[in-house]
């Protein structure tokens, strides 16, 4: 039996990254039921507080919803994953002592953006597993996404040299993480799926929330999963009031909300639609386990840097799907697509999602032979 804790940020405040660390974790745990696997309930203080207060503050008043949901969030995560006992950290050093102290075999770091930095996650950080951990150290789908490569001082890349040298195994979720880490390692870089396509959500029925948020589930969907509203209003002015416009994560100008969910029901709001418009990663993601059509709307230019969202859509060929809300928007192509993906989706989601599933067997095979 051996002991595997997953590094992660299962705390973010948000469907995705829970759901990441939930599918992680159930795919892992799922290899050999022997072992104890466990999420390490591990943040940094500065990052937590920031998190908190994101969320649920506005500039003069609270959030209450956003205090409801988040405190939901912990319950999800508290009620369907094993975590460790719960510990904030100042220090890279406070962190190596406590995963120390936990005695695992293993430790995987990722998925989502452990390897990106900004005020919240200076370098070096715990996420990238120091040396001085007493145990093997593998990556899973991490990401570094929006994390320039001229950003990382010659100091900090010795640093995590020493550290990328010491794992047993490299991978990453896209090919700008995997450019970025081929400077700083001599390592094979894997390229593997995100989590959430390893796994099968449990089938719930959350027909009876949508209806009791106003919605007409017998009329076809448009859902949007964003921040823009403008798109909603593009979007009504030109299908009509044939369509019911629904928002899921945030409310969104004139269309319909269903919130009080919890993560595995939120999964479940995909299936209702007819097609997605989305400037998440993850709502790309369940837009394709749902095998909805979908629309991926990158909310800002990355410049020379290529995206999460377009990597995932240029493996799958479907960058024709991707529009940048730059100077270059063609709002007349994207209501064209639309139409056409309203009309006849003939991508084959299921062969795709199958190629995703097999990017995980070396990872497992690496796992069974610790």
């Amino acid at each position: 039996m051996k002991k595997i804790g997953i590094l992660t940020f299962h705390r973010a405040n948000n469907y995705g990254a829970i759901l990441q660390a939930y599918s992680l974790y159930k795919k892992v745990l799922n290899i050999d039921s022997n072992n104890n696997v466990e999420v390490i309930n591990l943040n940094l203080r500065k990052r937590e507080i920031h998190d908190f207060k994101k969320y649920n503050f506005g500039r003069f008043h609270i959030r209450f919803k956003s205090l409801i949901n988040y405190y939901r969030m912990k319950k999800f995560i508290k009620h369907h994953m094993k975590l460790s006992s719960f510990k904030l950290i100042d220090s890279l050093e406070e962190g190596i002592e406590y995963i120390n102290q936990q005695n695992y075999d293993v430790v995987i770091t990722g998925s989502d953006e452990v390897w990106k930095t900004n005020d919240e996650l200076p370098l070096p950080n715990i996420y990238w597993l120091p040396n001085s951990l007493n145990c093997k150290k593998i990556s899973y789908a991490a990401s570094a996404n929006r994390t320039p490569y001229g950003l990382y001082s010659e100091e900090v890349k010795k640093k995590l040299r020493e550290y990328l040298e010491d794992y047993t195994c490299v991978s990453v979720r896209d090919d700008h993480t995997k450019m970025l880490i081929s400077t700083m390692t001599d390592q094979d870089i894997h390229i593997v799926s995100d989590p959430t396509f390893l796994i099968d959500f449990p089938e719930l029925d959350i027909r009876k929330k949508m209806v009791g948020a106003g919605i007409n589930v017998s009329k076809p969907i448009i859902g949007f999963m964003g921040t823009n509203i403008e798109l909603v209003n593009l979007y009504r002015s030109n299908f009509g009031s044939q369509y019911e416009y629904v928002s899921f994560y945030q409310h969104l100008g004139d269309t319909k909300f269903i919130g009080n969910l919890n993560p595995l029901e939120f999964v479940q709001v995909f299936k209702y639609c007819n097609l997605i418009v989305t400037s998440f990663f993850h709502g790309t993601v369940f837009s394709i386990l749902n095998e909805k059509p979908f629309i991926s709307f990158e909310m800002k230019e990355y410049g020379d840097m290529e995206s999460k969202i377009y990597y995932l859509l240029k493996e799958a060929n479907l960058t024709d799907r991707y529009f940048v809300n730059d100077l270059l928007f063609d709002a007349e192509n994207l209501l064209e697509k639309s139409a056409q993906l309203l009309e006849n989706d003939t991508f084959n989601y299921t062969t795709f999602i199958k190629k995703q599933r097999e990017y995980f067997k070396p990872i497992e095979d690496i796992l069974r032979s610790l």
